[in-house]
């Protein structure tokens, strides 16, 4: 990622709509497990937000390949960080309950390898959830600045993520209202020059009013009321909750204390 982005998403992180509202699709697929997780991983940490939301209620690590990334984490009072890349990561076997990697599959060269190494710290019976980013029609600007690889369409993810061993339990888009104005505004950007960057940031990326701000967050967080029910067809994300085979198997999702509400 382009190194004047970290300071653009911390920034932006706590109150924007977006960050936000995928924060609450997270919190609602994990609302489903019903076991508690043990220890958690986050890989690809970044600049903390979300890392920090697991540590105040879980046994929480965190690593990241960028030492820039940890270094705005660290600001949140985060300590349980390594420098890794998700490729390599310096864990045992089954270390964990549960992984998440949240909008880092898609910046790797080797996906397969990524997932089988998030297959490799689980624990029989732990839990991955996976956020990355949908579309390939629908790569822009954004995408290159943020160093993405691909983006993904829903059968293709789910191939990936079964022939790492994983077998899947949520597989669903999102941010399904804001995809028509997402195409059309990628339509116009597509046919106007590029603009000159010189550090700027991400064009796709800025605090809009607070009444605008509040309404999308609103949008998306009935999106994940939704998911307690029904799977998205589309949307800018898509977002998978998959299990490594063994151990307990989950109980009935009323006994679901462990996890926020």
């Amino acid at each position: 990622m382009e190194a004047d982005l970290y300071p653009q998403f911390f920034a932006l992180e706590e109150r924007h709509w977006w960050f936000r509202a995928m924060r609450a699709l997270q919190w609602q697929l994990l609302r489903q497990v019903a076991e508690p997780p043990g220890r958690v991983l986050d890989v690809g940490c970044g600049t903390g937000r979300w890392l920090e939301e697991l540590q105040a209620e879980f046994q929480a690590d965190g690593c990241d390949l960028a030492g820039e990334a940890l270094r705005f984490s660290r600001t949140r009072g985060i300590e349980r960080l390594v420098q890794a890349s998700a490729l390599e990561l310096p864990y045992r076997d089954g270390s964990y309950g549960l992984v998440t990697a949240l909008g880092v599959l898609e910046h790797v060269d080797d996906d397969a390898r990524m997932l089988r190494e998030l297959f490799r710290v689980l624990r029989p019976g732990g839990r991955l959830l996976l956020l990355t980013s949908g579309h390939p029609a629908l790569w822009s600007e954004h995408d290159e600045l943020v160093h993405h690889k691909r983006r993904y369409r829903r059968p293709e993810l789910r191939a990936r993520v079964e022939q790492a061993g994983f077998r899947i339990e949520r597989l669903t888009h999102a941010n399904l209202a804001l995809l028509p104005a997402a195409v059309g505004l990628r339509s116009v950007r597509f046919l106007l020059p590029r603009r000159s960057r010189a550090g700027s940031g991400s064009p796709d990326l800025f605090q809009p009013p607070w009444p605008l701000n509040q309404a999308l967050y609103a949008i998306l967080r009935l999106e994940a009321a939704l998911l307690r029910a029904v799977d998205l067809p589309a949307g800018l994300g898509i977002l998978a909750l998959a299990r490594r085979p063994g151990g307990a198997r989950a109980g009935s999702a009323d006994h679901n204390s462990s996890l926020p509400g």
